[in-house]
């Protein structure tokens, strides 16, 4: 991963990745889309062109009711950039509520990378922590690979400095800025998108 020490360092090392510095404690030849899809440019960032493999999973979580949007549910190369824009924009979020419900219901039971992200909401929980705003601004969303079944996607951005609150809104401290991609691999299981690994680049 490229980019300073940010959350999303953190995020991404808490799940076995990288080396980090968000929660307290912590060390600081592709087919061809299947609907002709490439990439979703929401601004400007530049990804890297490595991906990881999907791998197909046969669990996933069961959680609460999500709202995904529309375009998210779609079986096609842009669904799956869709939904995983979502699912970082969802990861920022969990920070910020210091909930990883949401997030659990977005991923398999198999993916190892989003326990890690699920520990991280707890740590932070448990310390009466919580990020004071997302620090996720996505740029660019782009499709690497894949098929019907498992896609991989690129989504990278910028990291916005977030100030890390307690429970009386005291400032404990304060995230650095910097940049991310994170490759990322979903598979279609009961009629929609799921995570099933990531990595950061």
């Amino acid at each position: 991963m490229r980019g300073g020490a940010g959350l999303s360092k953190a995020v991404v090392a808490a799940a076995g990745v990288v080396a980090l510095g968000l929660v307290a404690g912590c060390s600081g030849g592709d087919e061809a889309p299947p609907d002709g899809s490439g990439t979703t440019s929401v601004g400007s960032a530049t990804p890297s062109s490595s991906s990881s493999t999907p791998t197909q999973s046969t669990t996933s979580t069961a959680a609460p009711e999500v709202q995904v949007p529309a375009a998210a549910t779609k079986r096609t190369a842009a669904g799956a950039e869709a939904f995983a824009k979502y699912y970082w924009t969802q990861v920022g979020q969990s920070l910020v509520a210091v909930d990883s419900s949401r997030i659990r219901s977005l991923s398999t039971d198999s993916c190892a990378d989003c326990r890690g992200l699920f520990e991280v909401v707890q740590t932070m929980r448990t310390k009466g922590e919580r990020a004071e705003r997302s620090s996720f601004d996505i740029k660019l969303v782009t499709w690497v690979s894949g098929n019907a079944a498992a896609q991989v996607v690129e989504v990278a951005g910028k990291e916005r400095p977030v100030r890390v609150l307690n429970g009386n809104g005291d400032v404990l401290r304060t995230s650095k800025s910097g940049v991310f991609t994170w490759s990322t691999s979903v598979v279609w299981q009961e009629n929609r998108w799921l995570v099933d690994s990531f990595k950061g680049l």
